[in-house]
């Protein structure tokens, strides 16, 4: 049995230009979404940080309220 050898074709310069190219655009996307999630993650703690501020707000008005009632 002969098993045939396949010629390696070479890559061609625009192919590889292209290649270079689409590794660029993937790279920059994936910056944009790290970018958006740091974003939004930070959003999230500060929306968190609020709450609490409100939770400990108004568990104090409560307790106030409790006791002004308090005889």
């Amino acid at each position: 049995m002969q098993t045939e050898k396949r010629k390696k074709t070479p890559l061609r310069r625009a192919h590889a230009g292209e290649l270079g190219r689409v590794l660029t655009v993937n790279m920059q996307q994936q910056q944009q979404q790290q970018q958006q999630q740091q974003q939004q993650q930070q959003q999230q703690w500060y929306q968190q940080q609020q709450q609490q501020q409100q939770q400990q707000q108004q568990q104090f008005l409560i307790d106030k309220g409790e006791a002004i009632l308090k005889p």
